[in-house]
């Protein structure tokens, strides 16, 4: 399971540098980058930091397990959020900016209320939540995919900032 976290840590990276090269210079940032970066940073303490045991007291592994997980989820939807925000910048990946956009609102919007609401099916809605990200993330990383090679998805340099 480790090696799994530790896969998608990367992968996380590698989206955000993956639309930072592909989008046109003017519709690039640098903020969704670096908080795909810091969501795969706090994925990976997430992994290698053990969560608490119901059986035993609390440790500060734990603790850190908990934070991690948490900056990660609030990193990773606010990243997915500007992210598609960003697609409309490029007329090459308009298109995708209001799908995109509205599924990374749900997204960001269900990880608000999974921090702000106890609700009864906690575990599922967690479950769901994931569901919903991984979505995102999948289509996010299956329009790069698409894209490569393409001399309309291509970018130059020009007019970088």
């Amino acid at each position: 399971m480790q090696a799994a976290y530790l896969l998608l840590a990367c992968a996380l990276a590698a989206l955000g540098a993956g639309y930072y090269r592909a989008l046109a210079p003017p519709a690039r940032s640098a903020a969704p980058l670096l908080l795909f970066v810091a969501a795969g940073l706090a994925l990976a303490v997430t992994a290698l930091a053990r969560t608490d045991v119901p059986e035993r007291p609390s440790n500060l592994a734990g603790y850190v397990h908990g934070v991690a997980a948490s900056a990660s989820f609030l990193c990773a939807t606010c990243a997915m959020l500007l992210q598609s925000w960003r697609l409309r910048g490029d007329p090459r990946w308009r298109g995708r900016f209001a799908l995109g956009l509205a599924w990374a609102g749900a997204c960001f919007a269900g990880m608000w209320l999974q921090v702000l609401w106890r609700a009864p099916l906690r575990g599922l809605e967690q479950k769901l939540l994931i569901l919903l990200i991984a979505g995102w993330l999948a289509w996010a990383a299956d329009g790069l995919r698409r894209c490569v090679g393409r001399p309309d998805c291509q970018t130059s340099n020009r007019g970088a900032a």
